[in-house]
């Protein structure tokens, strides 16, 4: 669906509907594409986590077949994460009241993120440098799943276990504290997740915290 809508931004911007880009139309298709998305989530409301996964996912897809040799037009950027990037702001700036906001429906995007990393890596032999940003939101998934009884506690321990040894310490402690920020000092009233939910995960991470291995908690110097 949002291919068919980035192809109705072409449509709309060829017709003089909407103004061109001076810099590159195929970001502009994707960011007209995205809201037209969007409005339409929340018409039908279709949750925002999976229209942003489902963008996100698209793009890599395509990005994915390119670099195997699939080319689709010498129009797009040459590097993906452009138009990822570009999608991000637009998301931020159009649709989101907060960064927090933006980091919650962002969890599916997150995902596909990584399981794209992965594909990329086997058939292209390319290594990304670790996201700290996609680290944030896919520790907020994990919390959220705990505080709904869908992760143990030692499982999530056996994630963090495992992000320590690939990912520099400072990227984990800055993840960790604004998940702090985010649900146990100040939560925000501009939040996806309802304020229940805020508080249970905020609660959840309080106790997690106290039993955490040592070799884990350590890394947040709690």
């Amino acid at each position: 669906m949002f291919l068919l809508a980035h192809e109705l931004g072409h449509v709309a911007i060829h017709h003089g509907l909407l103004p061109a880009s001076p810099v590159n139309e195929k970001l502009r298709a994707d960011t007209v594409g995205c809201g037209i998305m969007f409005d339409l989530a929340k018409s039908h409301q279709i949750d925002p986590t999976e229209v942003y996964g489902a963008a996100v996912l698209a793009l890599r897809i395509c990005a994915g077949l390119e670099h195997v040799g699939v080319r689709f037009s010498g129009a797009y950027p040459e590097h993906e994460e452009e138009r990822v990037e570009s999608l991000r702001e637009e998301v931020i700036s159009h649709c989101c009241p907060s960064m927090q906001y933006f980091h919650e429906i962002s969890r599916i995007a997150a995902a596909y993120e990584d399981q794209m990393d992965d594909v990329e890596s086997h058939f292209c032999k390319t290594c990304r440098s670790p996201n700290s940003e996609r680290i944030l939101v896919l520790l907020i998934a994990e919390l959220l799943d705990m505080a709904q009884g869908r992760l143990a506690l030692r499982k999530f321990s056996e994630r963090l276990l495992a992000l320590s040894g690939q990912t520099p310490s400072e990227i984990l402690q800055s993840s960790y504290r604004k998940l702090y920020k985010y649900y146990v000092d100040a939560p925000p009233t501009h939040s996806f997740i309802d304020p229940y939910m805020r508080q249970r995960m905020g609660s959840v991470l309080v106790e997690m915290t106290k039993h955490l291995p040592t070799t884990i908690s350590a890394l947040f110097g709690n």
